[in-house]
């Protein structure tokens, strides 16, 4: 065999190669549940940042919009130091091509191990219920991160959103928020 013919049997497993030397973050599992009118979705996803600075991007309340585009606007309505926030944000959801601008209020806390747990006010919200939880822990190069939400939507979804076409948008979603996630993570450990 000539060298183009061991370049050409390389191709083909060139970009999983490329991908691991990177080591760009990781969704290690996603999964989304539908029971009548509520959503349930958990993530694992692996960040490679150290976990201090991973926390501390999450919890950069007014600047979500960074992570994520389709956070509209973010504003921080009280904070009692770094252990609770209440939150406002608008976002824009989209599903096939059915989009939604989604306002939230949230009441944030910080446990002491340094997990996030929010609660969404369903009055000043387009959801009847939701609840969240981050949870962060080390690896030795890297930070888990695992996330869970339940929402019970205030406004009709079609009977064909179903949770397949939920985790394919929210796989997209994630996918965006955790690689800047990861690069605003790095970006602080320099600066620091």
């Amino acid at each position: 065999m000539n060298l183009h013919g061991t370049i050409r049997g390389l191709a083909p497993g060139l970009p999983l190669l490329v991908a691991g030397l990177a080591q760009g973050a990781e969704i290690l599992d996603l999964a989304v549940v539908r029971h009548e009118d509520s959503y349930a979705a958990e993530v694992d996803v692996r960040i490679h940042a150290p976990v201090a600075r991973v926390r501390a991007v999450v919890m950069d309340y007014e600047h979500l919009p960074r992570l994520n585009p389709s956070i509209r606007e973010v504003r921080v309505l009280e904070r009692q130091g770094d252990r609770h926030a209440r939150v406002r944000t608008r976002a824009r959801i989209c599903v096939l091509f059915l989009c939604k601008d989604l306002r939230q209020v949230q009441d944030i806390d910080r446990d002491e191990e340094g997990n996030l747990m929010a609660v969404t006010d369903p009055r000043a919200s387009d959801l009847r219920y939701g609840i969240a939880r981050w949870r962060f822990w080390q690896e030795p190069h890297a930070t888990r991160m695992r996330f869970y939400s339940e929402i019970e939507p205030a406004f009709w979804v079609p009977p064909f959103i179903g949770p397949f076409l939920v985790r394919h948008a929210l796989e997209r979603e994630v996918r965006t928020t955790i690689d800047n996630l990861e690069r605003l993570a790095k970006e602080r450990d320099r600066a620091d």
